[in-house]
């Protein structure tokens, strides 16, 4: 799932991807966002980018 947020895909175009619905893929991402302790999206907070950078620091090791 973070994977796919990482990739900028929507929510949408994640659901279509596999054959989800759009509500089940936003349960999945509120919970990896959770478990990455990220809070919900404010003006101040952007976490699908934040979520994007921390999948992208785990494949540099």
């Amino acid at each position: 799932m973070l994977k796919l947020v990482a990739s900028g895909l929507s929510n949408q175009s994640i659901a279509d991807e596999l054959t989800l619905s759009v509500r089940a893929i936003e349960k999945h991402v509120s919970s990896v966002m959770e478990k990455l302790d990220l809070p919900p999206d404010d003006t101040r907070v952007h976490r699908r980018v934040r979520a994007a950078a921390l999948y992208l620091s785990t494949l540099r090791g």
